[in-house]
């Protein structure tokens, strides 16, 4: 794993907007940018927003797909706060993003939905898409996109995209669609962010290489990816040991 740590958040996303902006010049064509954001989408999108990356990066050349989604009462919480925080401040044509469009949708139904935009506009490899870029913030369970802990039968499929459940704070359910990690594996830039001290432990145990970690979302993809990027700030990283290294 490639660890890029920063002092704060602020500039943790400063730096991540700069691998963007990077990864976009190194690319000709369409650039593809996967995307699963959470509790940080405002600081990354405050950072890539602002200058000197509004500018710099051809947004004109990103097309966007999203990684998960929820269903059925909730609104279509994640589409919803990237349009307004990332989207709509870039103009972002409606044509460039690729998400779930109905939230009455049957997840099976809008996976496969989403599973076809992404084999019509990305190149696959051995069945899986290549992404130019993949970024997912990580969960203070070490969950990723829509999949969670333990959740072996979405780390491992033959499907891009599929319908998943998960039970809220308040003991909701909420019916989700997800990518499955395994789909993320040829991604030619894989990227996780980490911030704040809450997922401090979920770091710790995957970066330690402690068995806690076997259970985690993030550590499947980690211990495969051996490339992956992890984006984290210093508290996110407070577990980290330096004995092992």
């Amino acid at each position: 794993m490639n660890y890029h740590q920063y002092s704060t958040p602020e500039l943790v996303t400063t730096q991540l907007a700069q691998f963007i902006a990077e990864a976009v010049e190194a690319t000709e064509g369409d650039f593809h940018l996967a995307l699963s954001l959470e509790e940080h989408a405002e600081i990354l999108a405050q950072a890539l927003t602002s200058e000197p990356w509004r500018s710099r990066i051809a947004w004109d050349r990103v097309h966007f797909y999203l990684l998960h989604e929820q269903l059925g009462d909730a609104d279509l919480v994640h589409r919803t706060l990237l349009q307004r925080l990332l989207f709509d401040p870039l103009q972002i044509p409606a044509e460039h993003i690729y998400a779930v469009e109905e939230k009455a949708q049957d997840p099976a139904q809008a996976a496969t939905a989403l599973q076809q935009h992404v084999a019509e506009r990305v190149r696959h490899l051995d069945g899986r898409p290549q992404f130019d870029l993949a970024l997912l913030e990580m969960g203070v369970d070490g969950h990723l996109a829509g999949v969670y802990p333990d959740q072996v039968e979405l780390y491992i499929s033959d499907d891009v995209f599929a319908p998943n459940e998960m039970t809220t704070e308040q003991g909701e359910q909420r019916q989700l669609v997800t990518v499955t990690l395994e789909a993320l594996e040829e991604s030619k830039r894989l990227v996780f962010l980490a911030l704040g001290q809450d997922v401090r432990h979920a770091v710790g145990h995957i970066i330690n290489l402690l068995p806690e970690a076997k259970a985690y979302p993030a550590n499947f993809l980690a211990a495969k990816i051996p490339w992956v990027h992890l984006f984290a700030d210093d508290q996110a990283m407070r577990e980290k040991s330096y004995a092992i290294y």
